[in-house]
């Protein structure tokens, strides 16, 4: 991916698992010093650990922090500028009211706008309990692999569950963000960087989204947007969702 990356021009950015055991310290170093032989531009980091094993490490390129540090105030994005990191992705509770107050200082400042969010980590999976015969006397025999499951709860909303290769198991929220039509906003308060959660979509729906995004962020800086139908494209971007789209709590807050 990273020599796909320097041959396209592009900039690839490696994200570190957002949960890791003292146990699984060292294979995270292997994986970092594999990187510093590539062209990936820099290491996405969700934790106070994972900022001191990227630092330990000698990695002398970018570093970003994820969601997974919760950034939430002033003081904090100042104690990550200290330490050295470069781009700040603020936290998914955040409303455009409170971003507003919010003093930048010299990092950059990253919000997500788009895809499939996280809602919960677990080292209890569900999947290998129930389906997979797992128990302390017994190894899980993997039904997660090649399939796709969800969680439906009492109002008839089901909930995607993925697991990852250590086996935790990731609940993601069954309505998907999108800010497209709110791209302006982030803009004009300063933020830097838009991302895009594409983990979960098909190839040809990440680079439909990308393009999408890419379109408005132009139009946006050119003071164009009266060009484009947002509705319209929010509305072509929609029916790569199950369950629709959400705004998060950008506007709402979290109470």
């Amino acid at each position: 991916i990273a020599n796909w990356g320097r041959d396209h021009r592009r900039d690839i950015v490696f994200a570190l698992p957002s949960i890791f055991h003292p146990h699984e310290s060292k294979a995270i170093y292997q994986i970092i010093d594999k990187l510093k032989e590539s062209s990936v531009k820099a290491l996405l980091t969700g934790n106070i650990g994972g900022i001191m094993m990227v630092e330990k490490a000698g990695w002398d390129r970018g570093i970003y922090t994820d969601v997974g540090l919760n950034v939430f105030n002033d003081l904090t994005i100042d104690f990550l500028q200290q330490k050295g990191i470069d781009l700040v992705t603020l936290s998914l509770e955040f409303t455009f009211a409170q971003i507003e107050n919010l003093n930048f200082g010299t990092s950059g400042v990253e919000c997500i706008v788009h895809g499939a969010l996280p809602m919960m980590v677990s080292e209890y999976c569900v999947i290998g309990s129930v389906l997979g015969g797992r128990c302390r006397e017994k190894a899980c025999s993997k039904p997660c692999r090649g399939r796709s499951f969800s969680l439906k709860d009492r109002m008839n909303f089901a909930f995607p569950v993925e697991v990852d290769r250590f086996c935790r198991m990731h609940i993601y929220n069954p309505k998907e963000l999108c800010m497209i039509a709110h791209v302006d906003t982030f803009i004009q308060l300063g933020v830097n960087s838009l991302r895009i959660e594409g983990k979960r979509y098909r190839p040809e729906v990440v680079h439909q989204v990308t393009k999408s995004y890419r379109q408005v962020i132009d139009a946006a800086i050119k003071n164009r947007l009266d060009t484009i139908n947002l509705k319209e494209m929010e509305i072509s971007l929609e029916k790569h969702t199950q369950a629709g789209f959400t705004k998060g709590h950008y506007f709402r807050g979290i109470i």
